[in-house]
């Protein structure tokens, strides 16, 4: 079977499930094929946006699908030939279901960056002929798109790869200016990601919080409320988080009646507040407040203080090389008699103890960011991707690959 009849047979198979466009271009992004009859309206957009420049730089360093998205939540997936030089698209379709508003509101953002960068007005025929297109946006959640670029990739190349394989845009242009196309934003996949990583930590009263808040401060900037009033604004955004977090609580153990009186006290707090820049510390606080609570639910009344210290260290050092010796020296004890005495309380090694805080962290890696997993086998001083992936399914249940597929999803 050739290259056009498995295309077709793809095609046709996608078709059993949902309407939803496919394109074919040239090495120059000249339109070979499409099946999209507003494909020349949306090929004016992605031209206008930098979207096709950014295809191209990214499929010259990289060979994996590729699925791009904007902040409206238009989305479309690109595959790469190298031997035909050749790039072909799967969309645009909507992540969820717009109202009119929503579709008038993303409608004008488009009209706006166009006029912009275009230097002209647009016509009402051009405007007719938008809406229409916007309209008949199929909708096809992100798991599903990612799925459906699994499979025209190996039609493509006849190579299978798996989810985690699928990368994401790292900047978005559809609705930006010309002046903004070197700024780093996110898609709403992104900023799910991170706020799950978030969240996790509080369930899980991890102390090792900091590197995945500092990740997740440079993700998404709060709720994307249109106001012209910045501290209402962050406000809500304040507020939304906290709520988020004290349900995290509980979900992490903590009583919903501590749970809930803590929230409702940093959500006045923040409502207090008069100026922009008092709003970040009260969050910050909020936040290291709920995790410090859960963690201290989770320590065990009958580990001793210098079994506990050890447990501590190695959960906020997973990346670090840790050995017994410096457990020792840490809390002053002989390297048996510390042994023999973790084991007892803890019920297992120190070894083994900071495999399970590896894995544990790698679970957090798998799904918040995309790095491979020979990169978060050396981040964790794993000897080998092999090692890893041993120990991981180990104390997992399943190899990393499997993990990231099944957890990192909307």
């Amino acid at each position: 079977m050739n290259l056009d009849e498995k295309l077709d047979l793809f095609w046709n198979m996608i078709a059993c499930k949902y309407p939803i466009y496919h394109s074919q271009y040239d090495s120059d992004f000249q339109l070979a094929d499409s099946n999209c009859a507003a494909i020349q309206l949306w090929n004016k957009l992605f031209s206008n946006s930098g979207s096709f420049a950014y295809i191209r730089k990214y499929f010259d360093a990289n060979r994996m699908p590729l699925v791009m998205s904007d902040q409206m939540g238009i989305m479309w997936g690109v595959v790469f030939n190298p031997s035909t030089q050749c790039f072909y698209m799967l969309g645009p379709v909507l992540a969820v279901e717009c109202s009119v508003q929503e579709i008038g509101n993303s409608l004008r953002e488009i009209i706006e960056a166009y006029e912009q960068d275009n230097d002209e007005r647009v016509t009402l025929n051009f405007r007719n002929r938008l809406t229409a297109a916007l309209n008949d946006l199929p909708v096809v959640p992100m798991t599903d798109l990612c799925n459906d670029m699994i499979m025209m990739h190996y039609a493509v190349t006849g190579e299978t790869v798996s989810r985690s394989d699928v990368s994401f845009q790292k900047e978005i242009f559809v609705h930006q200016t010309a002046q903004d196309w070197d700024h780093t934003q996110t898609d709403r996949y992104r900023t799910w990601r991170a706020e799950q990583a978030l969240l996790r930590m509080v369930r899980e009263g991890d102390l090792n919080y900091k590197v995945v808040l500092n990740n997740a401060a440079n993700i998404s900037r709060g709720v994307p409320v249109h106001s012209k009033d910045p501290i209402r604004q962050a406000k809500i955004s304040a507020e939304t988080f906290a709520t988020l977090c004290t349900r995290a609580a509980i979900d992490g153990g903590l009583m919903p009646e501590q749970a809930y009186s803590t929230g409702d006290l940093y959500i006045q707090q923040i409502e207090n507040c008069k100026i922009l820049s008092d709003i970040p510390p009260i969050n910050h606080t909020m936040y290291e407040d709920f995790i410090a609570r859960v963690h201290k639910c989770h320590q065990n009344q009958n580990i001793s203080k210098q079994v506990q210290s050890c447990m501590d260290y190695i959960d906020l050092h997973p990346e670090e090389k840790i050995t017994i010796t410096d457990m020792a020296s840490r809390v002053g004890y002989a390297e048996y008699y510390l042994s023999r005495k973790f084991r007892s309380e803890v019920g297992c090694s120190i070894h083994d103890y900071i495999k399970i805080s590896k894995v544990k962290r790698a679970k957090i890696l798998l799904i918040t960011t995309q790095d491979s997993i020979f990169q978060i086998a050396e981040r964790l001083n794993f000897c080998s991707r092999s090692y890893f992936a041993d120990e991981f399914k180990k104390y997992a249940g399943m190899p990393p690959a499997e993990y990231r597929e099944k957890n990192a999803r909307i």
